[in-house]
């Protein structure tokens, strides 16, 4: 990198490559804490027996139909976290790319506010005007977790608080 293709890069296309790098710098720190953030979710989720569902419809059953059978999965999942917590619900569900498939197609999604085009874990609708559901590429695409995020730091049951401090240093040539 230098001055002249930086100068080239914003006559020719109109970008500053000092902003340009700065955003995906940041964008990929990002990816990675939200990255981090679903392993910990996924190894540490166990209020419960696990939850299976086959995606393969039965006989005579469509698809559709089948798909919107796992909302039933869910609300036995909810009850188990019910039942463990004795405090609340799950409001949330971070799942991988197969289980988001599914639950795309259901007829009580509604994928209003989905950040499209976005790298890594992302926001991809409502379940059932319920749940907030976040699908994760890097995750185990069968896999899916129920959690609850309070209105406060005093209901929730995971901190993600590195107090890693992040520089910033002027640019190298």
């Amino acid at each position: 990198w230098g001055f002249d293709a930086a100068y080239d890069l914003k006559q020719q296309y109109g970008e500053d490559v000092v902003e340009l790098m700065s955003t995906q710098a940041a964008a990929e720190i990002s990816y990675e804490i939200d990255t981090e953030i679903v392993n910990d979710l996924v190894r540490l989720a166990g209020a419960g027996t696990e939850l299976t569902w086959n995606k393969i419809p039965p006989t005579g059953v469509n698809i559709i139909d089948h798909y919107d059978s796992f909302w039933v999965k869910l609300t036995e999942g909810a009850k188990i976290v019910f039942q463990e917590t004795q405090r609340v619900e799950p409001n949330f569900i971070v799942c991988g790319t197969n289980v988001s498939a599914v639950i795309e197609v259901m007829r009580n999604f509604d994928g209003t506010g989905a950040a499209a085009g976005v790298a890594g874990p992302r926001f991809i609708g409502t379940l059932g005007g319920k749940y907030k559901v976040y699908t994760v590429p890097l995750m185990d695409a069968d896999t899916f977790v129920m959690g609850y995020k309070g209105s406060n730091f005093l209901e929730t049951g995971y901190i993600y608080a590195p107090y890693m401090p992040i520089l910033t240093t002027d640019i190298l040539m």
